[in-house]
């Protein structure tokens, strides 16, 4: 699941285009081990889908960032490249900071093995999405856990909408 300043996506392997690098996405030393020419076929092949299906640099996201577990409203269901993604090699703007939308939309959650995974640039956008679930909270004069129960069985009756078979946006 993400969002942009547009919409919301949920299922995005229905929607979003992949990019695979082959190997870890970090070693034992917790470095990311891409070679310089995967960041270089990454980069231009970036260009060219960006170009070709106007996506946004914030679309360009790592899939830590966006995987989700609906059984336990987790974030980080995947935990590759959960940290050390080459953004800037890549041509694309350090996104690890931007609060996750399935926490800020959907009141989606993570732990502390999810935590400990991503590593202090990931934390930034945990920290910044914790903080705006706790705002609005507020602004709604309600408490944090209501909040968040409430954003949860709103990204509820959307997953299952979109999981219907004849689900089409024309109509909804």
């Amino acid at each position: 699941m993400w969002a942009d300043e547009q919409h919301f996506y949920l299922n995005l392997n229905s929607s979003f285009l992949g990019v695979s690098f082959e190997g870890p996405s970090r070693d034992e030393t917790g470095q990311t081990p891409v070679t310089a020419p995967q960041i270089h076929s990454g980069r231009l092949l970036t260009e060219l889908l960006r170009s070709r299906y106007q996506i946004a640099a914030r679309n360009c996201v790592t899939h830590a960032q966006v995987s989700v577990n609906p059984d336990n409203m987790g974030i980080g269901y995947h935990t590759d490249w959960a940290a050390n993604f080459p953004f800037e090699q890549i041509g694309l703007p350090d996104n690890y900071q931007l609060p996750p939308p399935a926490i800020t939309l959907f009141g989606f959650n993570y732990d502390t093995s999810f935590r400990d995974a991503t590593g202090e640039r990931l934390w930034r956008g945990l920290d910044a999405a914790d903080l705006q679930l706790q705002s609005a909270a507020v602004a709604n004069k309600t408490n944090l856990q209501a909040w968040r129960r409430g954003l949860v069985l709103r990204y509820r009756r959307l997953y299952n909408l979109v999981k219907q078979p004849d689900f089409s946006l024309e109509g909804n």
